[in-house]
């Protein structure tokens, strides 16, 4: 998938492309992670080559001019057997972290890279998706709001850190979330936002 893009601060434009994660995107997709992810503790190269030794099909870069405008990574989650039937869902996939170059925003460089992931996740049989985001992020709600999903647990800062120690995925909230991601996700979150919003969409409606 490409579309063209703008820089905003030097009025470039170029044509973007997705495509997989590549080991020699390393340093490009660590310091857009640093810059742009609400993770607590800062990212580090263990962390990216993580990514891509546990799912590679599910790590993508969006780029330009041979330069990394930003990077999605997914993954499928294991949640119990009742779950699966309570969503009525045979496989579910978590989205795990998504950043953009700032001067690159508002491009559709996030659609994109969500909608190759979608693909992804379809050839592999999955057919939910969940992600958590802070409440503050109203771009990034309205975004996941245009590619269908929906709202499904709200968090207090409070509720957090207990959530992590104890190891309980989401704090037993009606309705939230179950995968076991949660929990460190909830955690990450934490210094960002007295909210957290837990979201699922399902992939067809993509």
């Amino acid at each position: 998938m490409t579309n063209r893009v703008r820089n905003v601060a030097g009025g470039k434009t170029a044509k973007a492309r997705i495509r997989k994660f590549e080991v020699s995107d390393t340093d490009s997709v660590l310091a857009l992670a640093e810059r742009y992810t609400s993770w607590d503790a800062t990212p580090t190269r263990a962390d990216v080559e993580g990514f891509h030794a546990s799912s590679p099909e599910f790590f993508l870069v969006a780029e330009a001019d041979q330069k990394i405008l930003g990077f999605v990574y997914g993954r499928e989650s294991n949640p119990p057997a009742e779950v699966l039937d309570k969503w009525r869902s045979r496989k579910v996939a978590s989205i795990e972290i998504l950043a953009v170059e700032q001067d690159y925003r508002r491009q559709g460089i996030a659609t994109s890279l969500l909608t190759v992931l979608f693909e992804a996740f379809k050839e592999k049989g999955i057919d939910l998706a969940t992600l958590s985001v802070p409440a503050v992020e109203i771009a990034a709600m309205r975004l996941y709001g245009k590619m269908g999903f929906e709202l499904r647990a709200h968090f207090s800062g409070r509720d957090l850190l207990p959530s992590y120690r104890a190891g309980v995925a989401c704090s037993g909230a009606s309705g939230c979330c179950p995968c076991e991601n949660i929990a460190m996700a909830c955690f990450c979150f934490s210094s960002r936002s007295a909210l957290l919003i837990l979201i699922c969409s399902a992939i067809d409606h993509a």
